[in-house]
């Protein structure tokens, strides 16, 4: 397959062999400048198929909306520490979870012996705090309860 000369190439990887050194989301300088040396054209990367679907096609909501479901529930089912850093540093940037995302969220604090332990790293509390503030009117009463005592907000 070829593309025309002035190709937006858009890569969809959580890879840090192309992302940019640093805290940035961008791709390597490197792999940027082969681009545009080839086909004169712009790379863009995307973490997550969500980010890159709901950028170019704001109808795709389902994709999205699965991205949450599935992150919430490795959330729920996370087996160990890393597992679920690497999975706050998927969800945290989400939005507009519904009350089954919510629920699976609130059940990782509550019922998972690893999120548990770790909850007052500061990814893991910050996370928890911002959602804990962003929808409380929609957790369950006993769910925001256990939440609330478990976070300390």
């Amino acid at each position: 397959m070829s593309l025309p000369e002035g190709a937006e190439l858009h890569i969809v990887a959580d890879d840090a062999d192309y992302r940019n050194e640093g805290f940035s989301d961008d791709i390597r300088p490197y792999l940027g400048w082969e681009w545009q040396q080839k086909k004169k054209g712009k790379v863009k990367l995307w973490a997550r198929i969500s980010q890159f679907l709901a950028a170019h096609f704001p109808d795709a909501k389902n994709a999205m909306d699965m991205e949450r479901g599935l992150l919430a529930q490795r959330l729920r089912n996370s087996r160990s520490f890393a597992e679920t850093h690497a999975v706050i540093a998927e969800v945290k940037d989400l939005d507009g979870f519904n009350d089954e995302h919510l629920r699976y969220l609130g059940e990782a604090l509550v019922e998972n012996s690893q999120v548990r332990a770790i909850r007052h790293d500061g990814d893991v509390h910050e996370f928890y705090s911002g959602i804990l503030n962003k929808y409380h009117s929609r957790f369950d009463e006993d769910l925001k309860a256990k939440l609330t005592e478990l976070i300390g907000s």
